[in-house]
């Protein structure tokens, strides 16, 4: 599956690498911020289809950047 998105600056897409499911206490095993790699991470509550009750777990989408412009990322600490 491929995503694209555009913004104000430039157009980009991405193809769909994983699809993983965390509890909600399990985030920090979700993502790398440090990664030097472009990526986007979508998420959501799971599971799907309930307005009620629990909704303890997360879905997680990992999507790698096939085109568009590098994006320079300053870190700050």
């Amino acid at each position: 599956m491929v995503m694209n998105v555009t913004t104000t600056y430039a157009k980009f897409k991405y193809k769909v690498r994983d699809i993983r499911i965390y509890d909600e206490n399990e985030i920090d095993k979700a993502y790398n911020l440090q990664s030097k790699k472009e990526q986007l991470i979508l998420y959501t509550c799971y599971p799907f289809g309930k307005l009620k009750g629990d909704k303890t777990k997360r879905y997680f989408v990992y999507l790698d950047k096939i085109f568009g412009p590098s994006i320079d990322k300053e870190v700050t600490k």
